[in-house]
């Protein structure tokens, strides 16, 4: 009888160690699939509102709800584990090219106990990436003759000579004459 009740016991206590250690896991894993889902959308839903030029001096306003039930709808797509997700912007700024979100994702257990997750992220455009520029001037005897705006990377162009007696481009910085 003493065997058979410590067998028993035994028997609960891995049924307990195997539970607790499938809720340590879960939380886990779907911390781990909230925050990489959460990264994914919100650079995407970002790029497409920053980079694709959408035009904020319209009359059109981006309200800070449309932002989340768009993010929470690509969410539940993305999302495998059967839960809720509720998401809250946490700062929007379009022009800037940031934009914070707050995600929380309530589950079960498989003990049946309820619980929440909450991950911040924010996404920030990398705005180094445009081209920088520079404004190339001549002048023909103080006046504006051409002027030309280039890219990094763009070749100097030289302009056709003025009309009537002309001697070349000369370089004000380095004295250097251009042909």
């Amino acid at each position: 009888m003493k065997n058979m009740v410590l067998g028993i016991l035994g028997i609960f206590i891995g049924i307990y160690t195997i539970v607790v250690s499938l809720s340590i896991y879960s939380m886990q894993t779907r911390k781990n699939e909230l925050e990489n889902c959460l990264s994914q959308v919100v650079k995407h839903t970002l790029e497409t509102y920053y980079e694709s030029g959408y035009d904020f001096l319209s009359t059109t306003t981006i309200w800070e709800s449309d932002i989340e039930d768009e993010i929470e709808e690509e969410m539940m797509a993305r999302l495998q584990a059967d839960s809720k997700v509720v998401v809250e912007v946490l700062d929007m700024d379009f022009q800037m090219g940031i934009l914070s979100v707050s995600a929380s994702e309530i589950f079960y257990l498989p003990n049946g106990c309820e619980k929440c997750i909450k991950v911040v992220k924010t996404a920030v455009v990398d705005q180094k990436t445009q081209t920088e520029q520079c404004t190339v001037s001549y002048f023909v005897q103080g006046n504006l003759y051409k002027q030309y705006i280039l890219r990094q990377g763009e070749v100097l162009p030289i302009p056709k000579s003025p009309d009537g007696q002309f001697l070349g481009w000369k370089n004000k910085l380095t004295g250097a004459w251009m042909n």
